[in-house]
């Protein structure tokens, strides 16, 4: 006849279900947020090139760009970007200053065209990462031709 122990510690079976479901959870939340991260840092590229381009189009005064703000969200939306409006489009047409000089005043150039392009990046994990949503900011200049 066999004694058998109430011995506490003794079943293992659940051990391995419980120490996957631990790794497995703050795996997923480190790839979630290295994507999100990924995806916040191509939205701000994709603003960068739509600024760049504007501010290009407006300084020569091509007839492409006759409302700026409406040709940079084109622009964005071509490059993928969602929800950038045109009240999140600032164009200055600045004389260099001491402000705007360190930013992107080319030296030996009168008058600059500065865009900058403002959208509230949104995160469909913000749970997980209340600090990823943020306003992304992109400034891009160009000298305005003949000055």
């Amino acid at each position: 006849m066999s004694i058998r122990r109430c011995g506490i510690g003794r079943d293992r079976r659940g051990n391995a279900a419980i120490e996957f479901a631990v790794v497995v959870s703050v795996f997923i939340v480190l790839v979630l947020g290295e994507l999100e991260f990924g995806r916040m840092i191509w939205v701000l590229q994709a603003l960068q090139v739509a600024g760049q381009q504007t501010a290009r189009c407006v300084a020569i005064g091509s007839s492409a760009c006759t409302s700026p703000a409406s040709y940079a969200v084109s622009i964005a939306t071509a490059q993928g970007v969602v929800g950038l409006t045109t009240s999140g489009v600032a164009i200055d047409n600045a004389p260099p200053s001491v402000t705007n000089a360190t930013a992107c005043h080319p030296p030996g150039s009168n008058v600059l065209v500065r865009v900058t392009l403002t959208l509230a990046f949104s995160s469909s994990v913000a749970t997980l990462f209340p600090s990823i949503n943020q306003n992304l900011v992109s400034v891009s200049c160009y000298p305005r031709t003949g000055s």
